[in-house]
């Protein structure tokens, strides 16, 4: 009788591979968020 890995690789290379998408996107918007487009000086002004 074998013993069966308690963790499979490919589920566990799946699981890897998001939480390293969501990572990479999420603490670029932690470490403060994009610049918004201001409008032209001109435009405030008038």
């Amino acid at each position: 009788m074998e013993r069966q890995p308690l963790v499979k690789p490919i589920p566990l290379a799946v699981f890897l591979a998001v939480s390293t998408a969501l990572a990479g996107l999420s603490i670029p918007a932690l470490m403060g968020p994009p610049p918004a487009p201001r409008p032209p000086k001109s435009e405030t002004l008038a």
